[in-house]
């Protein structure tokens, strides 16, 4: 490992780093309708959906800080554009 390595792993934020306490949905983060929608129902497939909050995912904004989610809706297929 080089020195540019060494220093790019000190300034990364750790992985268990806590998430915000208050989930949000994936549109009060700033995803795009469509978007949002199709990462919900992706969710949804997965199992990771309980009682409307998202387990096991957190979303990370641009600033860096980790977001716990909640579901916005029930697992609706998301709309196709034909």
């Amino acid at each position: 490992m080089n020195r540019s390595n060494r220093a790019e792993e000190t300034t990364r934020k750790p992985v268990n780093e806590t998430a915000e306490a208050s989930p949000k949905t994936l549109r009060e983060l700033g995803v795009e309708g469509g978007l949002a929608a199709e990462m919900e129902f992706g969710l949804h497939l997965l199992g990771a959906v309980q009682d409307g909050r998202v387990m096991g995912f957190t979303f990370v904004t641009p600033d860096g800080r980790r977001h716990a989610l909640r579901a916005e809706s029930a697992p609706l297929a998301p709309a196709r554009a034909a």
